[in-house]
Protein backbone atom coordinates (compact mmCIF):
# COMPACT_ATOMS: atom_id res chain seq x y z
CA UNK A 1 0.00 0.00 0.00
CA UNK A 2 1.15 2.90 -1.09
CA UNK A 3 -0.68 6.88 -0.14
CA UNK A 4 0.02 9.22 -4.00
CA UNK A 5 1.47 12.18 -2.56
CA UNK A 6 3.33 14.05 -4.96
CA UNK A 7 3.43 14.38 -8.88
CA UNK A 8 6.72 11.38 -8.45
CA UNK A 9 4.44 9.15 -7.60
CA UNK A 10 2.85 9.01 -10.80
CA UNK A 11 5.35 5.75 -11.58
CA UNK A 12 2.92 3.88 -9.70
CA UNK A 13 0.50 3.67 -12.52
CA UNK A 14 3.20 2.25 -15.01
CA UNK A 15 1.65 -0.40 -17.18
CA UNK A 16 -2.31 0.93 -16.89
CA UNK A 17 -4.58 2.11 -19.67
CA UNK A 18 -7.37 4.33 -17.95
CA UNK A 19 -7.71 6.06 -14.38
CA UNK A 20 -10.69 5.72 -11.93
CA UNK A 21 -10.93 8.65 -9.65
CA UNK A 22 -13.18 7.94 -6.52
CA UNK A 23 -11.20 10.59 -4.23
CA UNK A 24 -12.66 12.57 -1.80
CA UNK A 25 -10.52 15.44 -1.53
CA UNK A 26 -9.93 17.86 -4.17
CA UNK A 27 -6.35 18.77 -3.88
CA UNK A 28 -5.97 14.81 -4.58
CA UNK A 29 -7.87 15.13 -7.80
CA UNK A 30 -5.55 18.01 -8.49
CA UNK A 31 -2.88 15.59 -7.69
CA UNK A 32 -4.50 12.53 -9.57
CA UNK A 33 -5.18 14.56 -13.10
CA UNK A 34 -1.53 15.18 -12.73
CA UNK A 35 -0.45 12.65 -12.94
CA UNK A 36 -2.70 10.82 -15.73
CA UNK A 37 -1.14 14.04 -17.90
CA UNK A 38 2.21 13.12 -16.85
CA UNK A 39 1.46 9.71 -17.87
CA UNK A 40 -0.53 10.11 -20.46
CA UNK A 41 -3.81 8.27 -19.20
CA UNK A 42 -7.24 9.20 -19.53
CA UNK A 43 -8.93 9.81 -16.24
CA UNK A 44 -12.93 8.50 -15.74
CA UNK A 45 -13.76 10.97 -12.77
CA UNK A 46 -16.96 10.55 -10.09
CA UNK A 47 -18.05 12.32 -6.85
CA UNK A 48 -21.03 12.24 -4.93
CA UNK A 49 -22.76 14.62 -2.51
CA UNK A 50 -26.16 14.26 -0.67
CA UNK A 51 -28.18 13.32 -3.72
CA UNK A 52 -26.17 14.45 -6.49
CA UNK A 53 -23.91 12.50 -8.33
CA UNK A 54 -21.02 13.76 -11.19
CA UNK A 55 -19.14 11.85 -13.40
CA UNK A 56 -16.82 12.52 -16.61
CA UNK A 57 -14.31 11.25 -18.94
CA UNK A 58 -11.38 13.54 -18.87
CA UNK A 59 -8.50 13.60 -21.62
CA UNK A 60 -5.04 13.70 -20.29
CA UNK A 61 -4.09 16.95 -21.87
CA UNK A 62 -5.23 20.06 -19.62
CA UNK A 63 -6.05 19.52 -15.75
CA UNK A 64 -10.06 20.13 -15.85
CA UNK A 65 -10.28 19.18 -12.08
CA UNK A 66 -9.76 23.10 -12.14
CA UNK A 67 -12.35 23.90 -13.78
CA UNK A 68 -14.19 20.96 -12.03
CA UNK A 69 -13.49 22.54 -8.64
CA UNK A 70 -11.86 26.20 -9.51
CA UNK A 71 -11.64 26.36 -5.46
CA UNK A 72 -9.52 24.39 -3.15
CA UNK A 73 -12.06 24.01 -0.01
CA UNK A 74 -13.29 20.62 1.15
CA UNK A 75 -17.59 20.85 0.81
CA UNK A 76 -18.86 18.11 3.13
CA UNK A 77 -21.96 16.55 2.85
CA UNK A 78 -23.79 13.54 3.68
CA UNK A 79 -24.61 10.62 1.38
CA UNK A 80 -27.07 8.82 0.98
CA UNK A 81 -26.19 4.89 0.83
CA UNK A 82 -27.27 4.15 -2.82
CA UNK A 83 -25.17 7.04 -4.12
CA UNK A 84 -21.79 5.40 -4.34
CA UNK A 85 -22.93 2.17 -5.99
CA UNK A 86 -25.09 4.14 -8.48
CA UNK A 87 -21.95 6.64 -9.55
CA UNK A 88 -19.74 3.58 -9.67
CA UNK A 89 -21.91 1.49 -12.13
CA UNK A 90 -21.81 4.77 -14.21
CA UNK A 91 -18.05 4.65 -13.86
CA UNK A 92 -17.89 1.21 -15.52
CA UNK A 93 -20.07 1.96 -17.86
CA UNK A 94 -18.24 5.09 -18.86
CA UNK A 95 -14.85 2.60 -18.76
CA UNK A 96 -16.64 -0.35 -21.17
CA UNK A 97 -17.44 2.45 -23.68
CA UNK A 98 -14.14 3.77 -23.87
CA UNK A 99 -12.43 -0.06 -24.26
CA UNK A 100 -15.28 -0.85 -26.41
CA UNK A 101 -14.23 1.84 -28.69
CA UNK A 102 -18.28 3.16 -28.44
CA UNK A 103 -18.86 6.75 -30.43
CA UNK A 104 -21.17 7.55 -27.27
CA UNK A 105 -18.52 7.75 -24.56
CA UNK A 106 -18.68 11.93 -24.19
CA UNK A 107 -15.35 13.50 -23.47
CA UNK A 108 -14.43 16.59 -21.21
CA UNK A 109 -18.16 16.71 -20.30
CA UNK A 110 -19.18 17.24 -16.69
CA UNK A 111 -22.13 14.92 -16.40
CA UNK A 112 -23.95 15.96 -13.16
CA UNK A 113 -27.59 13.84 -11.78
CA UNK A 114 -29.40 15.08 -9.63
CA UNK A 115 -31.29 12.02 -7.90
CA UNK A 116 -34.44 13.71 -6.20
CA UNK A 117 -35.85 14.54 -9.50
CA UNK A 118 -33.51 12.55 -12.14
CA UNK A 119 -32.04 15.75 -13.56
CA UNK A 120 -29.09 14.99 -15.91
CA UNK A 121 -26.77 18.30 -16.69
CA UNK A 122 -24.35 18.51 -19.14
CA UNK A 123 -21.75 20.88 -18.49
CA UNK A 124 -18.68 21.13 -21.58
CA UNK A 125 -14.91 21.32 -19.66
CA UNK A 126 -13.32 22.39 -22.82
CA UNK A 127 -11.60 25.70 -22.26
Amino acid sequence: KKRIQRIEDADLFTGLDLILDGLDSISSRYLLMEIAIKKGLPLIHGAIGAFEAQLAFLEPDINRMKVIYPWEEEVSKANLSFVPSFLASLQVKMLLEYFLSRPELEKNTLIRIDLRDLQIYKIPLDT
